[in-house]
């Protein structure tokens, strides 16, 4: 896979399973994360870092 990407999860794309993620350059600038409490945005920023 491209090593440029960290990949965050699995999305269905017209009727595909594909990864989607965000560009090192990109993630090194901000991230916008939100999500109900228990969601896991604390542990993807920490396994982001």
């Amino acid at each position: 896979m491209n090593n440029q990407i960290t990949f965050l999860g699995e999305t269905t794309f017209r009727n595909q399973r594909r990864k989607f993620g965000i560009k090192i350059d990109d993630r090194r600038r901000h991230v916008y994360l939100v999500g109900k409490t228990g969601m896991g945005k604390t542990v993807m920023m920490e396994n982001m870092a």
